[in-house]
Protein backbone atom coordinates (compact mmCIF):
# COMPACT_ATOMS: atom_id res chain seq x y z
CA UNK A 1 0.00 0.00 0.00
CA UNK A 2 0.74 3.60 -0.10
CA UNK A 3 1.36 3.85 3.01
CA UNK A 4 3.38 1.12 4.13
CA UNK A 5 5.92 2.67 1.29
CA UNK A 6 5.79 5.85 2.83
CA UNK A 7 6.89 4.15 6.11
CA UNK A 8 9.32 2.12 4.73
CA UNK A 9 11.25 4.11 2.76
CA UNK A 10 11.25 7.16 5.34
CA UNK A 11 9.27 9.59 3.46
CA UNK A 12 7.90 13.23 4.76
CA UNK A 13 5.09 14.44 3.52
CA UNK A 14 6.09 17.80 2.54
CA UNK A 15 2.52 19.48 1.74
CA UNK A 16 0.67 20.44 5.23
CA UNK A 17 -2.11 22.95 4.44
CA UNK A 18 -5.06 22.00 2.55
CA UNK A 19 -5.06 22.15 -1.55
CA UNK A 20 -9.05 21.21 -2.35
CA UNK A 21 -11.40 23.21 0.17
CA UNK A 22 -10.55 22.08 3.71
CA UNK A 23 -8.65 18.74 2.64
CA UNK A 24 -5.10 17.85 1.92
CA UNK A 25 -5.95 16.08 -1.24
CA UNK A 26 -1.91 16.55 -2.98
CA UNK A 27 1.21 15.18 -1.95
CA UNK A 28 5.03 15.64 -2.20
CA UNK A 29 7.24 12.84 -0.79
CA UNK A 30 10.17 12.84 0.14
CA UNK A 31 13.27 11.44 1.89
CA UNK A 32 15.60 13.96 2.51
CA UNK A 33 15.50 17.64 3.87
CA UNK A 34 17.64 19.27 1.33
CA UNK A 35 15.63 18.03 -1.60
CA UNK A 36 12.80 20.00 -1.51
CA UNK A 37 12.88 23.75 -0.87
CA UNK A 38 10.46 26.87 -1.12
CA UNK A 39 7.35 25.06 -1.10
CA UNK A 40 4.13 27.28 -1.53
CA UNK A 41 0.56 26.58 -2.15
CA UNK A 42 -1.34 28.90 -5.01
CA UNK A 43 -4.39 29.68 -5.84
CA UNK A 44 -6.39 26.97 -8.06
CA UNK A 45 -5.62 26.86 -11.67
CA UNK A 46 -8.45 28.20 -13.84
CA UNK A 47 -11.64 26.68 -12.56
CA UNK A 48 -10.54 24.00 -10.66
CA UNK A 49 -10.86 23.19 -6.96
CA UNK A 50 -7.89 22.15 -6.20
CA UNK A 51 -4.76 24.41 -5.49
CA UNK A 52 -1.47 24.42 -6.96
CA UNK A 53 1.49 24.23 -5.36
CA UNK A 54 4.95 25.28 -6.07
CA UNK A 55 8.19 24.15 -5.11
CA UNK A 56 11.96 23.57 -6.03
CA UNK A 57 13.73 20.50 -6.40
CA UNK A 58 17.06 20.30 -5.88
CA UNK A 59 18.79 17.57 -7.98
CA UNK A 60 22.47 18.60 -7.31
CA UNK A 61 23.90 15.62 -5.42
CA UNK A 62 25.56 16.61 -2.04
CA UNK A 63 29.42 16.65 -1.81
CA UNK A 64 31.01 14.23 0.83
CA UNK A 65 32.09 17.80 2.85
CA UNK A 66 28.80 19.67 2.06
CA UNK A 67 27.82 21.50 5.45
CA UNK A 68 24.79 23.18 5.36
CA UNK A 69 24.34 23.06 9.22
CA UNK A 70 21.51 20.92 9.36
CA UNK A 71 21.67 17.72 11.67
CA UNK A 72 21.17 14.34 9.64
CA UNK A 73 19.79 11.25 11.48
CA UNK A 74 22.98 8.79 12.36
CA UNK A 75 21.55 5.72 11.31
CA UNK A 76 24.35 3.53 11.78
CA UNK A 77 23.97 4.37 15.70
CA UNK A 78 20.37 4.15 16.22
CA UNK A 79 19.15 1.62 18.72
CA UNK A 80 16.25 -0.54 16.55
CA UNK A 81 15.83 -3.01 19.67
CA UNK A 82 14.62 0.14 21.77
CA UNK A 83 12.82 1.69 19.49
CA UNK A 84 11.21 -1.38 18.66
CA UNK A 85 10.24 -2.31 22.06
CA UNK A 86 9.04 1.00 22.69
CA UNK A 87 6.41 0.93 19.84
CA UNK A 88 5.47 -2.50 20.78
CA UNK A 89 4.64 -1.44 24.83
CA UNK A 90 2.41 1.14 23.46
CA UNK A 91 -1.54 0.85 23.49
CA UNK A 92 -2.92 1.98 20.42
CA UNK A 93 -5.87 1.18 20.88
CA UNK A 94 -5.80 3.69 23.93
CA UNK A 95 -4.12 6.48 21.97
CA UNK A 96 -6.37 6.21 19.16
CA UNK A 97 -9.38 6.53 21.36
CA UNK A 98 -10.09 10.28 20.86
CA UNK A 99 -9.52 9.90 17.14
CA UNK A 100 -12.24 10.27 14.89
CA UNK A 101 -10.97 10.90 11.24
CA UNK A 102 -8.01 8.90 9.34
CA UNK A 103 -6.21 12.27 9.70
CA UNK A 104 -6.48 12.30 13.63
CA UNK A 105 -5.24 8.93 13.58
CA UNK A 106 -2.13 9.36 10.91
CA UNK A 107 -1.26 12.61 12.86
CA UNK A 108 -1.44 10.31 16.50
CA UNK A 109 0.39 7.59 14.90
CA UNK A 110 3.41 10.19 13.61
CA UNK A 111 3.86 12.21 17.32
CA UNK A 112 4.56 8.36 18.56
CA UNK A 113 7.07 7.67 15.78
CA UNK A 114 8.65 11.06 15.62
CA UNK A 115 8.63 10.72 19.53
CA UNK A 116 11.18 7.28 19.54
CA UNK A 117 12.98 8.68 16.43
CA UNK A 118 14.10 11.69 18.58
CA UNK A 119 14.58 9.51 21.63
CA UNK A 120 16.53 6.60 20.04
CA UNK A 121 17.90 7.94 16.52
CA UNK A 122 20.99 10.26 17.29
CA UNK A 123 21.81 13.33 15.00
CA UNK A 124 24.76 14.68 13.74
CA UNK A 125 25.35 17.97 12.50
CA UNK A 126 27.60 18.11 9.49
CA UNK A 127 31.83 20.12 10.26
Amino acid sequence: TQYNAVMTLGLKQWITNNTRVNNCLDFIFCNSLNSIYGLQIKEPFSNSDHSMFDFGLNLCPCKKDHNDGIPNYNYKKANYDLTAADLTSLDWHLLFTGCNTAEDHYNTFLLEVNRVINLYLPKITPK
